[in-house]
């Protein structure tokens, strides 16, 4: 959240004083710096703990109990 909205503030400066490809609608690049910056840290990030994998698993088999 803090990348999208710290790139939307930056990209509508630079959109008024550059114009060109920065007049594109902020949202867009927004979404996209922190789409990337979500995938650069999931990769950086440790795996998750064996407690925490076996709780998920948990839970999604309640959950699709729940649906069926």
């Amino acid at each position: 959240m803090i990348t999208g909205g710290v790139s939307v503030i930056i990209w509508r400066r630079l959109g008024v004083a550059l114009g060109g490809i920065f007049g594109l609608y902020e949202i867009v690049p927004g979404f996209l710096f922190s789409a990337l910056v979500i995938y650069i840290v999931s990769k950086l990030d440790k795996e998750p703990s064996q407690d925490i994998i076996d709780e998920f698993e948990k839970v999604k088999g309640l959950n699709s109990q729940t649906n069926a």
